[in-house]
Order: structure tokens, then C-alpha cells, then sequence
């Protein structure tokens, strides 16, 4: 699921063209920018442009670092921790009593893999033991009237516990600024009055004005906290260490969620420290040591570190990771503007003024311009509609004269400021700033913003060079992560550790954090058990030396044929802005002839096509530039050009969007775009052929590979792979945005043509509403191709959380069942069905630790499959790296058995999703997750082209929101009854059209 900053471990795949998406690299990872977090790790392969580049974890590269002298391994010369020998005791006791079982609706592990090379990991996963003394912990709720902002909400909480006239007083506490108390010592429930300060050092000043009186009344919140539970570790512990496999501990979640807040709280009490979420922590510019990076537009990167406590059989774990986000650079306003937007000729442009007031919604800054000299922090809301972008010489303003002393009057807000404070303001020209509400407001010059707050995430998509350098930054190897993590001890303390305040160089910090809980926590990674899985034989086309055995997780497929070729009729190249022209012939007869020499059996190719574009970087233009293409592809379609290789002068997402729609939605011709640099750059032009033969092959239903020895029981040639997933607008689209459902499929034994369904459906809602109807189309596709349906159904579901399972099990199956019953009739005819969640936004890495069993950029080698140690204690789950990540650290995905009615063992499923690693349909190596997952992504995300106003460009909101239209014209939210909701052109619906 998308919405994504998160959307970003693992390598970096292969770069696909201008458009379309190269092989994923390493596992995803947090989008960027959505709420400040690329988490994750190494880089995935960039795309060229539109059909995305392979998706990477994205994380962040550290400041320097060791020169590169082959793999590193993270604590080489330091004895492993040893295994405690009580985890793999109880794994093998509790799973002699869940294999077979339902366990809380689900199914229970039936054993756990022995297949590969036995081998010993580090992890980012830190044991929680007991101390000596108990210590209860008593919850208590928050309730503040009247209701604040969550800013408001954290600051009155801060307030309330370091107030030391009330009942907290020297209370060992902790809070998640919301609802939640927690004290290690029963209190009386308390009601306070709190009058929320600009900061809680600030003294409070008493104004007896009438202004003064009603501000404070703004401003006074009653608090109060009530006694809700007592709560004990150890119950979880014992439960954990329970070898009864249906005993049962209701309140384990609301204790996980209490050592969370716990653990939690030594960064929330750092003001240099910003918390994003419940557990992402990041130092900023008022932090003694933060590590940034440079963005342009008014955006830096920067390095934190995400901490989440999870259970585990035996045993908690602290799972610490390092994270990266996008922020906006603690700068002047004035600045940030000039840095964002900088003035054309010394002016700036409506539609400039647009793009900055989209940029700084919600923005938090500082000014001093008040007469008490103390700062006050004020919220960007909009500028000024009526007149447009009104400046201060123009915008007025009633009030009752210097002081609130005199008759009521109106002044400009020039005026204003120089009666009331005795500012000559310097930039009178520049659009006032309203920082109230949208209904009342309250105009302020913009250069008396002096400083915008540090540590306010960018929650909107990057821009694809901003995107490249987030991801640059982000590329770091394992044991530079691992390092910061947990540091080299003894010789240096983990960054990771000391800001949750477990190290510190002087001496025991756990004694004043976690220890008064009752609770501490291992400073070094633990060892765990691993395996890695045999590569399996890879076979193209007769014509070519057939089979291949991948090494490092890849392969050479140059020389080879295709093992189907694909075939059109007719195709074309298209040049747009005259990119490529009639001295570009010889390019493109070479390319022609690559295609041919994989086998493919291409047709006329027509004449060299054109689409000459007015300006497209004035948006302006957009309307007319659109009806250019639109008329270009249905002069193809009406000509019965089968497929197109657009060739485009540089990289536009906007350009991307229209292409595909018109192209798969409207006129049903199929499109590969490419870079005109990249396509007639001569340098590894035959590696940039190869890879649009691929795509090319695969949209004239072709197989470029196959892997035999994927179908082995319990999988046969009349099982069909499906995959599932749903993305999201992303923060700062348009309140009217739609989320879009994808469903794909497979058709044959072969497993590489994956057409798919494609909806668009309610807001943020991720269980997929349109499940029935999209299945029984794939059903049909496959008794098209087959003249029999499937008997078997693996699901591979993308996008869903770990407190939602049991919501799929509810909401997903029972539409999968109903075309069921309309396709198969009676029950007993129905299909075994099998139902697996892929989990690719988690934080667990893996590191090597001997240079035998560590790929070339020191991470585990591709096939490291890990079902112990840090695993469920009940549910059938495992890790899997199938990927060999180039850089960066690699993230394995992680997958959970939701329903198992084919029954496959522990073996069988890891064996046999990791074969299907290496059936990904453009890329010669294996990609860090399956596909079926991995195609119901990039499926999703290409109906966000078809909707790219509204999923792209915040378009639908109003003028102040700084709006784009997708096509170049005005106006509205989304509309179902006009705009795209599902569906592509008949021509391609039963083709792989969106890779």
C-alpha cells in the first residue's frame, strides 16, 4: 500500500527506462517523505521515470565512512553473543502443538525449514530481561477539554508533568502525548486547570487587558487523569515462555504498547529531538550532533532512528533501526520561499505563489515581533484571496488603535505593525501571511517569520531529483547502520542506544531510564539462526545455451532467446520535442535488430512518429500539450500500431501520466518509454536494449524465462498465483482523492504474464472493496487460457499492517469466496485457497557474520531465509532476502501465513516463494519480494497515473491549497462520474501492459 514515504531495502535493481520501472532492488521501504520516514535501508533501482525504478529500502548513508576494500563485516573481531539455548527448546515444544491448529483465527506453524546452508546472523534486535525488583505500572487516560490540536495536546501534556506544583510531581512517568499516563506508583485521580504557555520554561505573565484576559481564557485547558490499569512485564514474560501454545494473555498488546511509550520517552524529553509517528526519532539543527543531508527547494535529510519492542517466543525484543525523512530546512521564511520558489526577473508568478502556499500549509515558525520580546510560534494557513496574494500595503485590518485603547479604525497591515510595534517592514510587497483560520484571520508581514521550526517533516512526494538525492543519502552499508545502532563496544556506544538512553560513555544510563520499570535491555545484537536457499536453474529459448545457474542472485542472459518470444504486428518509435530524428536511423535499426536476435518476432516497424510539445514546464500549457498526445496515439490506434517505444527529451512525471492514460485507459495501444540520452548513449546500449527487450517481449506476450523446478508440490500447473494490494493519496493530495485497489494473476504453469484488475475505490480504505468482481475476471482470463479453472489459489497480499490480518481473514476472503461460489458452484468444487501477507515496511535487518556467507556489499548472501529467533511464537512466518543487495543495507521481506488450505510445509513455502524471486518478468536477478506482490504494486501505481491530478499534485483543493490541474485546466476534487475509476482498454486488459 502506498500513500506511501513509505514508499522506499535492498539493492539497487536494474534501472528501467525513462518510464518503466527497473527491477526492484532490496525490500521496500518507508516512503519518502510521508510523515519524515525512509526507513529501510539500501536503494532500489531507480526507474528512468515513469514505470518507477525498483523499489530500495530507503536509507540514509552515513557522513564518510571506511574506503571501500570489499565486504565488511560488523564486528568481525567480536565473539558472537552466544544463542540462548532455552528459544530453540521452547520453538520445538510449542510447534509440536500449533502445526495444524487455527491459534486466534489463524494458522499455526507446522514446523520450521531445514533446507540450505546453515548459517549464524547478527540482528538489529535487542533482548528485554526483568530486573530483580517488580514494579507495577499503573495507566492512567488523559482527557483535555476543550479539544485540542495534537500540537496542542503534546504541548499541554509536556506542560502538565513538568509542573511541579501538581500530584505528578517527581513521579516516575511516562506518556505518548495523547491519551495514555503511566506512573510507577498509584496516584488519586486528579482534574487541573493548565494554561498553555508558548514554551513551558516561559514564565507565565499576567495581562490584565481585556486582549490579555482573552487569550488566557483561549488558552486554559482543563486536564483530567483518570486510573484506568495496573499492569505487570512479567505476566508477558511468562506468557512468552509458556509452552502452552492456546494460552492465552489479553493484555500483552496494551503492555507491548506501554514499554513502547516507555522506552519511548528519553528522545520525547529531548527538545532536539523530533518524534514523527510513535517511534521515529529524529536530531535536528537543535541537537548537538545531527547528520543531515542537502535536498534542494527548502528541504534537508535527515538521520534518526526507529525503536519498536516486539515479541518473540521465549522472549522481547528491542528492534532499533536507522531511519531517514525529509524535513524543511530552519530558515527564515523569506528564505525558505527564496529557496523554494526563487523570483523570475524579481518577481514571482501566481502560479509561484501557488506552489509556496501548497509548500508551506500547516508550516510552524517563529517571530519575536512582540512587545513582551518572548517568541511565539504561529501555523501557515494561507495567503490572501481577496485581493489575490494581497502584501501588506494592501491587505487591511480593524482594530482600536496602539495599545486596544482607542476607537476602532482600519489600516493596512504596513500600518499596522508600524503603529503597533514599530516595524518599518522592509518587503511590503510580499503577500501577507494569515496564520488564524481559513474563516477568521490574522495577517502577518512574511519577514517577521524569523525562523521556521526544525524538525517538521515534508509529508508530501519528492520531486525525482530530491528523491535520488534522499536515496543517495540513504545508501549505507550494513555495519556502517549496525554501528550507529549498538556502536563498537567497548570502544564506542551506539547513537541508536544512547538517544533511547541505553549507553552512555560515562557510565550505567539504564539505571535512570528503563531500570525504574523494572526492565532492561541488551546493548549488543543478538545472534540468530539462518539459512541460505540453493539459486535455482534459469532457462531461456532452445536457440540459446538454455539453462543458467544464477550466482550472487543473478544472472547473463546476453547471447540468449527468449524462451517465448512475444509478437506484434506493427510497431513505431515516437520521438517527442524531436529527441531522436532521421540521423538517429542507425540507433534505432539496432535496436530492431536486438529485438530480433532475442527471438522476437516484431512487424513493420512504422515511420519515426512525432508529438512536438509547447513549453511543458509551464503548466499553462498542459491543456493543449494534452490534446497533442491524446491525438497522437489515436492516430496510432487508428493505424493498428501495436506497441510504441516513446522516446522523450528528459524526465517529466506529468508527461508520464498523460502518456500512459491515453495510451492503456483510452486507445489501448501499447507503450514503453525511454530517455533519449539513455537510448542513444552508445556506452551499455546493449545492457539499456536488453532491458526494453524485456518489457517489450512482455507486452506482446512473450516469456522471457522460466524456472522448472518452480512448480513442485504442493504447487502444480493448476495453481494460480495472485497478488493484492492497495495504494493510497498520499498526504497533501486532494480530500477527494480515491485509494486504488490492484489485483493480479497469473494464467499458466509458467508464471510470468500477470494481467491484472484495477480500481479505484473509498478514501484510505485498505481492504479492497471491489475483491469479487476482480476476481472473477481473473478467473475467467485463466479458463480462457486453460478451458478448465484453477484448483488451486495462492494469495500474496502486499500493504497490510500486523494488527490487520484478522481484518483480511474477515473482510478479503469472504468476497474471494463468493466468485467462488458464482464460478465453481457448491462448495466442494471450490479451490484450495492459501493466503500469505508480504510485510516489506518493517525494521528487521540481517548482518553477516563471516566473509564466506557475505555478498559483495556486506550483506547476507541472496536466499537467507530466517523462521527462528525473532519469529511469531505462534503464527507460520519467516524472512526471506531472495535479492543481492548492491548497496546499501538489504531488507528481507517478511512473510505471514493468514490461511493455508493447500497445506504446504515450512519447507515447501520458503523453497517455492523463493524460486518465484527469480521469475521477475524484466529483470535478470532475483527481486526482494515475490512478484505476484511486487506486480499488484506497480499496478497500483500505475492508476495513479490515471489519476495523477489528484494522487500527484494535490489537485481538488482550493486556490489556497496551491492546486494543479492534471491536465493543464482548472478545477474540482475528484468526480467518479467523469474522472478514470477502473479498468484499461480492452486491446490490452488481458496483457501485462502496466510494467
Amino acid at each position: 500500500m502506498s500513500g506511501r514515504g513509505g514508499r522506499g531495502g535492498g539493492d539497487r535493481g536494474g534501472r528501467g527506462n525513462y518510464g518503466d520501472r527497473g527491477g526492484r532492488g532490496g525490500g521496500g521501504g518507508d516512503r519518502g517523505g510521508q510523515g519524515g520516514g525512509y526507513g529501510g535501508g539500501d536503494r532500489g533501482g531507480r526507474g528512468g521515470f515513469g514505470d518507477r525504478g525498483g523499489r530500495g529500502s530507503y536509507q540514509i548513508s552515513s557522513r564518510g565512512g571506511r574506503p571501500n576494500q570489499g565486504p565488511t563485516i560488523y564486528l568481525a573481531d567480536t565473539p558472537l553473543l552466544p544463542e540462548n539455548p532455552a528459544v530453540a527448546k521452547l520453538e520445538d515444544q510449542i510447534v509440536q502443538a500449533t502445526a495444524g491448529k487455527i491459534i486466534e483465527g489463524l494458522p499455526g506453524r507446522n514446523g520450521y525449514g531445514t533446507s540450505g546452508t546453515a548459517i549464524k546472523l547478527r540482528t538489529n534486535s535487542f533482548p528485554i530481561s526483568l530486573t530483580p525488583n517488580k514494579v507495577s505500572w499503573y495507566r492512567y487516560l488523559i482527557d483535555i477539554t476543550p479539544a485540542p490540536s495534537n500540537q496542542k495536546r503534546r504541548a499541554i501534556i509536556t506542560q502538565l508533568i513538568k509542573d511541579k506544583a501538581n500530584v505528578l510531581a517527581d513521579k516516575s512517568r511516562a506518556t505518548d502525548y495523547a491519551t495514555i499516563l503511566l506512573l510507577t506508583e498509584k496516584v488519586p485521580d486528579t482534574e487541573v486547570s493548565v494554561l498553555l504557555r508558548q514554551s513551558p520554561s516561559v514564565p507565565v505573565k499576567v495581562d490584565d487587558s481585556a486582549h490579555g484576559v482573552e487569550v488566557a481564557k483561549r488558552n486554559t485547558y482543563n486536564v483530567k487523569i483518570t486510573y484506568q490499569a495496573q499492569f505487570a512485564l512479567e505476566h508477558l514474560i511468562e506468557w512468552l515462555q509458556s509452552p502452552n501454545a492456546s494460552a492465552v494473555y489479553s493484555a500483552r498488546t496494551d503492555v507491548i504498547q506501554l514499554i513502547n511509550i516507555i522506552l519511548c520517552q528519553g528522545p520525547n524529553d529531548f527538545e532536539g529531538i523530533k518524534c514523527i509517528g510513535q517511534n521515529k526519532f529524529y536530531p535536528h539543527d537543535d541537537h548537538p550532533d545531527p547528520e543531515q543531508g542537502p535536498l534542494s527547494g527548502g528541504l534537508q535529510a535527515l538521520r534518526g532512528f526507529y525503536a519498536s519492542v516486539r515479541p518473540a517466543t521465549y522472549r522481547l525484543m528491542l528492534n532499533l533501526n536507522v531511519t531517514a525523512g525529509a524535513f524543511y530546512k530552519p530558515v527564515s521564511l523569506l528564505e525558505l520561499w527564496d529557496l523554494h520558489q526563487p523570483p523570475r526577473g524579481g518577481l514571482r508568478s501566481p502560479d509561484q505563489w501557488k506552489q509556496i502556499a501548497s509548500f508551506c500549509r500547516h508550516l510552524k515558525f517563529r517571530t519575536t515581533y512582540a512587545k513582551d520580546k518572548q517568541p511565539r510560534d504561529k501555523n501557515f494557513v494561507s495567503f490572501c484571496s481577496k485581493p489575490p496574494y494581497g502584501n501588506a500595503n494592501q491587505v487591511k485590518i480593524k482594530w482600536n488603535g496602539p495599545g486596544g485603547t482607542g476607537t476602532e479604525r482600519e489600516n493596512t497591515v504596513a500600518e499596522f505593525f508600524k503603529q503597533e510595534y514599530n516595524i518599518t517592514l522592509k518587503h511590503p510587497q510580499l503577500p501577507v501571511v494569515n496564520v488564524a483560520t481559513q474563516k477568521n484571520h490574522s495577517w502577518i508581514p512574511p519577514e517577521l517569520a524569523v525562523r521556521v521550526l526544525p524538525g517538521q517533516a515534508y509529508t508530501r512526494l519528492l520531486s525525482g531529483n530530491d528523491t535520488s538525492d534522499m536515496l543517495r543519502f540513504a545508501a549505507r552499508a550494513p555495519w556502517e547502520n549496525a554501528e550507529s545502532l549498538a556502536g563498537t563496544p567497548p570502544n564506542a556506544v551506539g547513537k541508536g542506544l544512547r538517544i533511547f538512553r541505553l549507553v552512555h560513555p560515562s557510565g550505567d544510563m539504564q539505571a535512570n531510564s528503563v531500570a525504574k520499570w523494572g526492565f532492561r535491555v541488551e546493548t549488543q545484537m543478538i545472534t540468530i539462526p539462518g539459512r541460505v536457499l540453493e539459486a535455482p536453474v534459469v532457462n531461456y529459448g532452445a536457440g540459446g545455451k538454455g539453462k543458467i545457474q544464477p550466482r550472487f542472485g543473478a544472472w547473463n542472459s546476453a547471447n540468449q532467446i527468449f524462451h517465448t518470444p512475444g509478437t506484434f504486428p506493427k510497431w513505431q518509435v515516437v520521438a517527442v520535442n524531436g529527441c531522436i530524428g532521421g540521423s538517429h536511423k542507425p540507433v534505432v535499426d539496432r535496436f530492431a535488430a536486438h529485438l530480433a536476435g532475442c527471438g522476437m518476432r516484431m512487424g513493420q516497424l512504422g515511420p519515426l512518429a512525432r508529438i512536438e510539445l509547447n513549453n511543458m514546464w509551464d503548466v499553462r500549457n498542459r491543456d493543449l500539450n494534452d490534446e497533442k498526445i491524446r491525438d497522437s496515439f489515436a492516430t496510432a490506434a487508428k493505424n493498428g500500431c501495436g506497441i510504441q517505444l516513446v522516446v522523450l527529451p528528459d524526465q517529466d512525471k506529468w508527461l508520464y501520466a498523460r502518456i500512459k492514460y491515453w495510451a492503456d485507459v483510452v486507445y489501448g495501444v501499447g507503450t514503453v518509454c525511454c530517455v533519449a540520452r539513455k537510448f542513444l548513449k552508445e556506452q551499455g546500449q546493449g545492457m539499456y536494449f536488453g532491458n526494453l527487450a524485456l518489457k517489450i517481449n512482455l507486452k506482446g506476450g512473450g516469456i522471457a524465462h522460466t524456472i522448472s523446478t518452480a512448480i513442485a508440490p504442493p504447487v502444480d500447473g493448476s495453481t494460480m498465483l495472485m497478488g493484492i494490494d492497495v495504494t493510497h493519496p498520499s498526504p497533501g493530495n486532494a480530500d477527494t482523492a480515491p485509494s486504488i485497489a490492484a489485483l493480479v494473476a497469473s494464467y499458466d504453469r509458467h508464471m510470468f504474464q500477470w494481467p491484472g484488475s484495477l480500481r479505484a475505490q473509498t478514501r484510505r480504505q485498505e481492504m479492497v472493496e471491489g475483491l469479487k468482481e476482480m476476481t472473477i475476471e481473473r478467473l475467467n482470463l485463466w479458463v480462457k487460457k486453460n478451458r478448465t479453472l484453477p484448483t488451486k489459489i495462492i494469495v500474496y497480499r502486499d500493504g497490510v499492517s500486523e494488527g490487520q490480518y484478522q481484518t483480511v481473514l474477515e473482510k478479503e476472503v469472504p468476497p474471494l469466496e463468493e466468485a467462488f461460489k458464482e464460478k465453481y458452484g457448491a462448495q466442494k468444487n471450490w479451490p484450495k485457497l492459501t493466503m500469505i501477507i508480504v510485510g516489506k515496511r518493517h525494521h528487521t535487518r540481517f548482518y553477516p557474520t563471516t566473509l564466506a556467507q557475505t555478498s559483495r556489499s556486506s550483506n547476507p548472501q541472496p536466499g537467507t531465509v530466517v523462521d527462528r529467533a525473532i519469529t511469531s511464537k505462534i503464527l507460520f512466518d519467516f524472512y526471506l532476502q531472495a535479492h543481492d543487495a548492491l548497496q546499501g543495507t538489504a531488507r528481507p521481506a517478511h512473510y505471514v501465513v493468514v490461511k493455508d488450505q493447500i497445506g504446504f510445509s515450512a519447507n515447501q513455502l520458503q523453497t517455492f516463494t523463493h524460486q518465484l524471486c527469480y521469475l521477475y518478468n524484466r529483470a535478470t536477478k532475483a527481486v526482494s519480494i515475490c512478484p505476484p506482490a511486487y506486480y499488484a504494486d506497480l499496478l497500483a501505481e500505475r492508476g495513479r497515473c490515471y489519476l495523477y491530478k489528484y494522487l500527484s499534485e494535490g489537485g481538488g483543493g482550493n486556490d489556497n491549497a496551491s492546486t494543479i490541474s492534471g491536465n493543464g485546466g482548472g478545477g474540482g476534487g475528484f468526480n467518479s462520474l467523469v474522472d478514470w475509476t477502473g479498468g484499461v482498454h480492452k486491446s490490452l486488459a488481458e496483457t501485462t501492459w502496466y510494467v
